[in-house]
């Protein structure tokens, strides 16, 4: 076949088979700059992720946040209606403020709004939050029906906060825990809820946030509060003599992730490098810093747990670089060192299942 084009080719005139080698040059060029738009070296970058999220040229980043979790996000109660990154602490807050800095944000540029369990996913979708970090478990549900998880940043498992006087042994189960009935307090649509009424127990007293059941433990209302360990050790920090940790005999680990709107999947891709890049750095990772500096005062030695799979930006280490060598504070828009303008690029998104309101 080769053999009679290049005959016919050659029957030619002159002219003729100048026309066609022009015709194929041409159409080599066109080909070639389709593929290297296909595969464009500024697409794979984090400000052009952030482009394409929306984030790029916003002013401030919105987080939502629980409010009243020691160690993990806290505000004192004077100060709950601040939306200041200053005026918070915890794990959940350290983690927030290194993310900030990895999409450009500057601390005062970050505001952080309460949020309530069962509103965590509604806030994302009806635009009220960019991001949230508040205690969330990644579970199928959720993610089919609510949001986008980048993650996991955490792991946890459900325990119970006693009483320091009460006779219960070191562990129970959660049907003896159920016994407690009305006693037994936990936060409406967590998974702890869940767990519960997956074992049929449904008697027990579902409130609003976790501070509820502390103060009616305290007060003597309830017996026992079920939520997840790392919440949990926060308020028996807080309460050293007071209140006791019990564990909960029940096969169940959580794992925490950043949530965004479910139609945004290239933030959600720019905050999973920013744990792939925590995770490969291991002890000077934002994330073991963050660990140290909180929980890891009152819980065992952790690691980060290895994030899911996320497509490794061109310059996801270089954020960091570019943070610990800028001389001046970072304004957002502005650029990072070893981070070329990219063109917008196109991401492979999951289904989406609802789309957000304009900006």
């Amino acid at each position: 076949m080769l053999t009679n084009l290049r005959q016919r080719f050659l029957a030619l005139p002159k002219r003729g088979r100048v026309a066609v080698l022009a015709a194929i040059a041409a159409l080599l060029l066109v080909v070639s700059t389709s593929a290297w738009g296909l595969v464009a070296p500024d697409d794979d970058t984090i400000d052009a992720y952030l482009e394409q999220s929306g984030l790029k040229n916003r002013t401030e980043l919105r987080v939502g946040v629980l409010k009243d979790q020691p160690l993990l996000s806290y505000a004192e109660p004077q100060k709950r209606q601040s939306t200041r990154l200053a005026d918070h602490s915890g794990f959940d807050v350290e983690i927030i403020r290194a993310l900030a800095a990895y999409l450009g944000f500057t601390e005062n540029s970050v505001r952080l709004i309460d949020t309530q369990v069962q509103n965590r996913g509604s806030d994302l979708s009806n635009d009220l939050v960019d991001v949230v970090v508040a205690s969330f478990s990644m579970t199928p549900q959720r993610e089919e029906e609510e949001v986008n998880f980048a993650g996991p940043y955490l792991t946890s498992k459900p325990e119970v906060l006693m009483r320091a006087d009460d006779r219960s042994g070191e562990t129970i189960s959660i049907y003896e825990l159920g016994k407690r009935g009305e006693r037994l307090c936990t936060v409406g649509a967590s998974t702890s809820d869940e767990a519960l009424r997956r074992s049929g127990i449904n008697n027990f007293i579902g409130v609003a946030t976790g501070g509820e059941c502390v103060d009616g433990l305290l007060r003597g209302k309830y017996d026992a509060f079920m939520l997840d360990d790392v919440v949990l050790a926060g308020y028996k920090a807080d309460h050293a003599e007071q209140l006791k940790l019990v564990d909960l005999v029940l096969n169940q680990n959580e794992k925490w992730g950043i949530a965004v709107a479910n139609d945004d999947e290239p933030l959600r891709q720019v905050i999973g490098n920013f744990l792939l890049d925590s995770y490969e750095r291991r002890e000077n990772g934002a994330w073991q810093r963050a660990w140290n500096r909180t929980l890891g005062r009152v819980l065992s030695d952790r690691r980060q747990p290895e994030p899911d799979p996320y497509q490794r930006l061109r310059d996801y280490r270089d954020r960091i670089q570019a943070q610990a060598q800028a001389q001046a504070p970072l304004h957002h828009g502005a650029g990072l060192a070893g981070s070329p303008p990219g063109r917008t690029p196109v991401v492979r998104a999951r289904s989406v299942r609802r789309s957000r309101r304009p900006r």
